[in-house]
């Protein structure tokens, strides 16, 4: 029998009720599944262990960086520490004013490889941290204004790029043939090797891409100029993807050049339209104020060059002493510390130990048998308690010796305790 008292049944559980009830009345999270079929063998394994599952292998980061340094004189360590502090593995250099064709190491594990014909103007350099500065196997200097390098790490192959376009005031056919030096480079390099170009280019690329949507991400600044255009369209012709026009930034991470009120995004860095899904950021990083005029423009990509590696470091070996047949004093002999390499305090304590079991000794002052070595025995017969209690008689040296005893001679030291413990003499004459 049951009885209602408002919306409860009472006399009667939920148990007992009909199933087709229970059924019409369960209600499920939001959005379950709950009276949905599931397929057999389907199992959900999120949220277990990581044994019981194998998540998305996590690729090492590879960052990448471009500036116009302005002039290398000066400024490479500031670089180096700049470059370590943003943790960049690889940075293309512009306007180094280096003369010659050499590599050099700056600081912080980085080397720059450069080129350079004239110490006044142009220079372009590439540098590579200490992890991957082994891992170079090419490079090639076409001018002062055009360089790569080929680095080979295992299966991945990857071909850098620094270049420094001409000017906007420039001759046009000295624009030209860098366009056409920077076309023979490109078309040089395989397909299937990665490819990389950071420089100063001196175009305006524009906010909006107008006719290049697959190689302009509509994330730029400015409006687009002629040199600008020129950029374009070897992107185009090289199936190349501007990287820092397809990230949102604000004003100040899209800005890679600002002089005299005027602020605009000139230097860029270029991959395959391919390998732009290895790319996860791209910003201008404003407070890192190494060029004059230019700020460091960098990008992260998820590339493994083994820049994240371990060096290896060369250890002396351990010797085994307890698996030595026997004792080899001669090689305890010359790990013994000598007395000149004794500490100073150490050599004082020694000293003037040896200079109290020397007096005592003589003195025959050890009368008590239960004393069995110096400074032993029990608290009634302990040898420093004496020396407070014994009264000082014959010239008696001080407590406390002077610093010279731990280094005088025994033969001396003993000529002068003997004067101390031997009693003053009387002179005749002052007697009588």
């Amino acid at each position: 029998m049951e009885r209602r008292i408002g919306w409860r049944i009472v006399g009667r559980t939920k148990m007992d009720m009909p199933a087709r009830n229970l059924v019409a009345t369960t209600r499920a999270s939001p959005g379950g599944d709950v009276c949905c079929p599931h397929l057999n063998g389907a199992k959900s394994k999120r949220g277990s262990p990581a044994h019981g599952r194998g998540g998305p292998k996590k690729l090492a980061q590879l960052r990448i960086g471009t500036i116009n340094i302005g002039t290398m004189t000066g400024r490479s360590r500031e670089l180096a520490a700049s470059l370590k502090n943003r943790r960049i593995d690889i940075a293309c250099v512009q306007e180094t004013k280096w003369k010659g064709s050499k590599a050099r190491d700056i600081g912080e594990g980085f080397k720059l490889i450069y080129n350079g014909h004239n110490s006044a103007r142009n220079g372009v350099g590439i540098i590579v941290n200490e992890k991957l500065k082994d891992s170079v196997v090419e490079v090639n200097r076409t001018s002062d204004r055009l360089m790569s390098i080929k680095i080979h790490s295992g299966e991945v192959v990857l071909q850098v790029i620094s270049c420094y376009a001409p000017q906007t005031n420039c001759t046009c056919e000295e624009k030209d043939k860098f366009w056409e030096q920077l076309d023979a480079v490109i078309q040089s390099i395989g397909p299937e090797e990665h490819l990389v170009i950071g420089g100063d280019l001196n175009g305006h690329v524009g906010s909006t891409r107008n006719g290049f949507h697959q190689y302009h991400g509509g994330q730029g600044y400015g409006t687009r100029n002629d040199d600008g255009q020129r950029i374009l369209e070897c992107a185009e012709a090289h199936n190349l993807a501007i990287v820092n026009t397809f990230f949102r930034k604000n004003a100040p991470h899209l800005i890679t050049y600002s002089s005299g009120g005027r602020s605009t995004q000139i230097d860029y860095i270029l991959v395959r339209r391919q390998h732009l899904k290895l790319a996860i950021n791209a910003k201008v990083i404003p407070s890192e104020s190494i060029g004059a005029q230019h700020r460091l423009l960098v990008s992260d990509m998820r590339l493994d060059l083994g820049q994240h590696r371990k060096l290896r470091t060369t250890l002396g070996s351990r010797i085994k002493w307890w698996h030595l047949p026997e004792p080899m004093p001669s090689v305890t002999s010359e790990l013994t510390p000598t007395s000149r390499l004794t500490p100073c305090g150490t050599t004082w304590r020694h000293g003037s130990t040896a200079w109290r079991r020397n007096l005592w000794d003589e003195q025959n002052l050890a009368e008590n048998s239960s004393i069995s070595k110096f400074g032993g025995g029990t608290k009634k017969c302990n040898w420093r308690s004496r020396t407070r209690r014994r009264p000082r008689k014959y010239g008696s040296p001080p407590r406390t010796p002077p610093i010279t005893s731990a280094i005088v001679p025994s033969s001396r030291r003993q000529s002068e305790q003997s004067q101390w413990l031997r009693p003053p003499t009387t002179n005749a004459s002052t007697t009588t």
